[in-house]
């Protein structure tokens, strides 16, 4: 009890502000080189002087891009205020955010590659198909990752063409000596590219065509082998994603080794769990908010409405006493 006195005295507690962590200033960088990687996709290699500093202490990390709108050579950038919240220069168009994996980082080169599918019917994949060595762009970050669990004694590795970096970023941190299933759905052939797995891991495929994203992944997941002390990583569309995860709760892996990620939603032009191409909503959401403040928008009706019907019952109540006592 007095500890919950402490620490209410200090501010931390209910009603108090909540200590948050410092963020680092975006960094600025420019466009090295532009590699085809698949049918529809890039790789986007990034350098500058200010990646100095910067780590990917685990795999699967996310970065935050911002890139130039309206005829910028440079995008605005947010500040990072005292409530944690971005702010952004006044008077300047808002950048456009979205959220990638790296899947390489070279400190000693200095160079910082993304993966992105040229779509064309975003922001994002526009910039992808025309940007040049010497575009400038800048990012934020990292955050998130994937602690691989340690004891596992063999790995489940799932996704489509969204997750593939993130995948490919934990097989180069897996022990050599675990087995692993890798399960990867993409559109057809054309959107397959080369992943680190040693020579007694073989890849699994998945051309969806024209099937529901997802359906065929879910489909292969449940039809894998899962022998005791798997550890499974999923990341794909979020509706399939949440089917995965029940899928293998059921099938008994431990709770603490299942990580799911949705990274984008089917006919949704932002999404508010990570990010990819142009399913995204960043953390840094357009509007500039964080995630508390869109949860609180949605939890605020609920509330609301709550209270009026906790008023109607208490107001009835007090009527049927009224009459009672008449």
């Amino acid at each position: 009890m007095r500890a919950a006195r402490s620490r209410r005295a200090a501010g931390a507690g209910r009603g108090g502000p909540v200590p948050r962590r410092t963020r680092p200033a975006p960094r600025r960088l420019r466009v090295v080189r532009v590699t085809p990687l698949a049918d529809d996709m890039v790789t986007v290699t990034l350098g500058g002087p200010a990646l100095a500093g910067f780590v990917l202490p685990r795999p699967a990390h996310h970065i935050k891009i911002f890139l130039p709108v309206g005829g910028q050579l440079e995008p605005a950038v947010p500040a990072w205020g005292p409530d944690g919240r971005p702010v952004f220069p006044a008077g300047e168009p808002r950048p456009v955010v979205r959220t990638y994996t790296p899947r390489r980082f070279d400190p000693d080169a200095g160079e910082l590659d993304i993966e992105m599918l040229l779509h064309a019917g975003g922001p994002a994949g526009r910039w992808a198909a025309g940007t040049r060595p010497g575009d400038h762009l800048a990012i934020a970050g990292p955050g998130g990752g994937y602690e691989v669990p340690a004891g596992a004694t063999h790995h489940l590795l799932a996704a489509d063409e969204t997750g593939l970096p993130a995948l490919a970023t934990i097989l180069e941190r897996l022990p050599a000596a675990v087995p692993v299933t890798v399960l990867a759905e993409v559109r057809d052939a054309g959107r397959r590219r080369d992943l680190p797995v040693g020579a007694g891991t073989p890849v699994t495929w998945l051309h969806r065509g024209t099937r529901v994203a997802g359906a065929l992944l879910a489909e292969s997941v449940a039809a894998a082998a899962l022998p005791a002390g798997t550890a499974a990583w999923v990341a794909c569309e979020a509706t399939a994603v949440r089917r995965i995860r029940r899928q293998l709760l059921g099938a008994g892996l431990d709770r603490a080794h299942v990580s799911t990620r949705g990274y984008w939603r089917l006919g949704a032009a932002d999404h508010p769990d990570h990010d990819f191409g142009e399913g995204e909503a960043a953390e840094v959401a357009r509007d500039g908010e964080g995630r508390r403040d869109r949860l609180r928008r949605t939890l605020g009706p609920l509330k609301r409405r709550a209270q009026d019907a906790a008023r109607e019952v208490r107001a009835t109540v007090r009527d049927r006493g009224d009459e009672r006592t008449r």
